[in-house]
């Protein structure tokens, strides 16, 4: 005898497409991955941003995050899909997250420059500036990066 939410849940998840399964799953292994990317781009802008300023302590976290969350999501998130050259697949990573880390920026940015408290907890802008990023960049990735 089952019981318990999944019981109920179960007959209403085989009615969802497959399709829609699988994505929900690249979805949450995406948003898992973003989430160490937050953690690589504090560690690194808390790093430099003492001795280089914020702006650059934030560019320099969103190049070693995007190039970690890459890495990860190529050989974890899509890793069933076939690899092209890794050179040219980074460099469509970063072209196609272009967008989404452009807003991820720009709010990030603006919430120091505005805020200052956001000047002393670093940690404010860069979580919100990844949540505004976080789903543009999710489809970027599944329809131009990772085919």
């Amino acid at each position: 005898m089952r019981i318990g939410l999944l019981h109920r849940i179960e007959p209403w998840l085989q009615r969802v497409p497959l399709a829609w399964r699988l994505t929900a799953v690249q979805f949450a292994k995406f948003g898992i991955i973003g989430t160490l990317g937050l953690l690589w781009y504090l560690a690194v802008d808390y790093a430099v941003a003492p001795s280089a300023g914020p702006y650059f302590g934030g560019l320099a976290g969103f190049i070693v995050a995007a190039t970690m969350n890459w890495i990860c999501n190529r050989y974890w998130t899509f890793r069933h899909l076939p690899r092209t050259a890794m050179h040219r697949q980074w460099l469509r990573f970063l072209a196609a997250n272009s967008a989404g880390s452009i807003v991820n920026l720009a709010i990030n940015f603006s919430l120091v420059a505005a805020v200052p408290f956001c000047r002393t907890h670093l940690y404010v802008p860069v979580m919100v500036g990844t949540l505004g990023g976080m789903f543009l960049n999710f489809s970027a990735s599944r329809r131009l990066v990772f085919r």
